[in-house]
């Protein structure tokens, strides 16, 4: 029995291969790593709800027994947003809740599917599965993340350090396959401690943030995260503002993220700007209630 799944009757999701496929393009599709495909089908499964960070890191990793840093979290997420781009989905599918965690978009449809008769493409998934080794990217990330600390970030692997088909590689000793490994890891540390200095972020100001500042009021200064809605208009980011103009003497940093669809707002207040060792206040709005 195979199982999978249809996105917005445009994209099929077979989790036993981590593919994405397009159903208006027969050709474009891409296969997530494990952890990626782990986090869609959580996310699948809890549709209608927000997976917390830690949740997500229990039940993708921890319960595997790997033990990894917060950063291979927010990378994994981002994986699955390219993944849904490069397939045609360009509306944001994985919406993150500041603070709180990642769901998926409202307006995203699931339709579950089973089929006792495989496509030949859900035919050559199986015999991929059957045949693929674990893939040696994927040990090098584990190990990596063990001696990261959870602040650091670093950009994704660039393209050219992708690994052959595994068709075209010879299979080395184990113990030189160990030792290739630590090598490979040692590089990777040394160039992460290279780009640290210079890619570190303050943790309220995460890859999921783009804050523009769009004016101000008073002694507040108003930053709006242009990711989490851009059908919100600037109006009503000054009306969330002024409810906070009180506290701007000591807090005169205000950074607001609104959520159309969930209905949600987030409000974070500093007393310098994010990233100079500030102090801030972080609070969370639901629709219908103070926070």
């Amino acid at each position: 029995m195979h199982s999978y799944y249809i996105l917005n009757s445009r994209v099929e999701f077979h989790p036993a291969t981590g593919t994405l496929r397009s159903l208006e393009d027969s050709t474009s599709h891409i296969e997530l790593n494990s952890p990626a495909s782990r986090c869609l089908l959580l996310l699948i499964k809890r549709k209608g709800t927000v997976v917390g960070q830690q949740e997500m890191m229990n039940e993708v990793w921890h319960k595997s027994g790997s033990h990894v840093t917060p950063n291979t979290y927010y990378q994994n997420i981002s994986i699955l947003r390219r993944g849904f781009k490069s397939v045609g989905i360009s509306e944001d599918v994985v919406i993150t809740v500041p603070r709180v965690g990642v769901t998926l978009s409202a307006s995203v449809t699931i339709d579950y599917r089973e089929s006792t008769t495989p496509t030949l493409f859900q035919q050559e998934e199986e015999l991929y599965t059957t045949q693929q080794p674990e893939r040696k990217d994927d040990i090098l990330l584990q190990f990596v993340d063990i001696n990261i600390s959870s602040e650091e970030s670093f950009a994704p692997r660039p393209q050219t350090e992708v690994d052959p088909p595994v068709s075209n590689l010879s299979m080395p000793e184990p113990r030189n396959n160990v030792r290739n490994i630590l090598y490979a890891a040692g590089v990777i540390l040394i160039i992460l401690a290279a780009l640290g200095a210079t890619q570190f972020n303050d943790s309220v100001n995460i890859q999921d943030y783009e804050y523009t500042k769009i004016g101000d009021i008073g002694y507040c200064k108003i930053y709006y995260d242009t990711i989490s809605g851009s059908s919100v208009s600037k109006e009503e980011v000054i009306q969330w503002a002024k409810r906070f103009s009180q506290d701007c003497v000591k807090h005169p940093y205000l950074y607001i993220s609104l959520y159309k669809i969930l209905p949600r707002a987030s409000v974070i207040r500093c007393d310098t700007e994010i990233g100079t060792g500030n102090k801030c206040i972080s609070e969370y709005f639901i629709e219908g209630t103070d926070k």
